[in-house]
């Protein structure tokens, strides 16, 4: 029922079915590459490349099953990639993966809050009680693992990364219009990240922050995050913004989206990992598909929320 609300708008079945068309697409011509790989250097490379467009259609079709079940079925499928993802950052931290069993209770709860609709009241309990949280599980488990690690990853991957399904359930009114703010945060932020890497890839000279990660290039961070900004205007439909407010939040949603990508991937580099986790293929983990979303959800959910509040 939800799906059919979400499809019966015309700028959202043209961003699914163009979606749907550019994985096709993708798919096309990573099946031609393979075919006509020589060696085992570009048939390896091929290989990483189908591995990760397959990837993306299991995510599309994810995040399609959720829309189709309404605000629950996002809120669900954020519930279930925070609890994968904070599992992840202690895991890569050498916490025992018996620990994240005892954060359960703070994913239900905050999750529960990001149902319960009610903006300050989730922003707010998961921050106070989280310390006491972890100072009792710490207590439970023999005090094997630091107060820091635990805090930082609940931070991250509940509090963070609920904000996004939290654009779904902010407006009790017009369910329809809160899930499509969720698909535009998605495409933009998502996208920008996929665009810094092409730019990159082309014109990229100049390092960011080499010794954080040393793919990012000014070149690849500015068209990137303008090319990001111009598609959030084409798709300000589905949004309440106007011309002008489109270009501002992309534009902020996606500096947001890059500097969370900086931060995590400086506690990648901490830790002494290339990936979070291995769940997602051609991927690594779900936090390494969810960095992003780690800043931008919450900078673009306070943008919005006097909308919908």
């Amino acid at each position: 029922m939800a799906l059919h609300l979400v499809l019966s708008d015309k700028l959202t079945r043209i961003v699914l079915l163009g979606t749907c068309l550019l994985l096709v697409v993708a798919s096309t011509v990573g099946l031609i590459l393979r075919l006509r790989a020589h060696d085992e250097e570009q048939l390896r490379g091929t290989r990483n490349l189908v591995a990760r467009i397959g990837a993306w259609w299991v995510m599309v079709m994810l995040l399609a099953a959720a829309l189709a079940a309404g605000r629950a079925g996002v809120t669900l499928l954020f519930a279930v990639a925070s609890f994968i993802g904070v599992g992840e950052m202690l895991t890569v931290r050498d916490v025992s993966r018996a620990v994240r069993w005892w954060l359960l209770p703070v994913v239900a709860v905050q999750y529960w809050l990001v149902w319960d609709g009610q903006p300050a009241r989730f922003a707010l309990l998961v921050t106070l009680c989280t310390p006491i949280y972890i100072w009792l599980v710490r207590t439970l488990t023999c005090g094997d693992w630091r107060e820091r690690d635990a805090y930082v990853s609940v931070l991250i991957c509940v509090w963070c990364i609920s904000h996004v399904p939290a654009l779904a359930t902010m407006s009790r009114r017009d369910d329809v219009a809160s899930l499509k703010l969720v698909i535009w945060l998605l495409i933009v932020v998502e996208m920008s990240d996929v665009l810094q890497y092409c730019w990159g890839k082309l014109f990229g000279r100049h390092k960011v922050v080499p010794r954080v990660s040393p793919n990012k290039t000014w070149e690849g961070l500015i068209g990137g995050v303008l090319s990001a900004t111009v598609l959030g205007v084409l798709l300000r439909g589905l949004t309440p913004f106007t011309m002008l407010g489109a270009a501002v939040v992309s534009l902020i949603a996606t500096l947001a989206g890059f500097c969370g990508g900086l931060i995590m991937s400086s506690m990648k580099r901490r830790a002494g990992v290339k990936d979070f986790g291995t769940i997602i293929v051609g991927h690594g983990g779900v936090m390494d598909r969810l960095d992003s979303l780690a800043l931008a959800g919450p900078v673009f959910f306070w943008l919005v929320v006097g909308w919908y509040a």
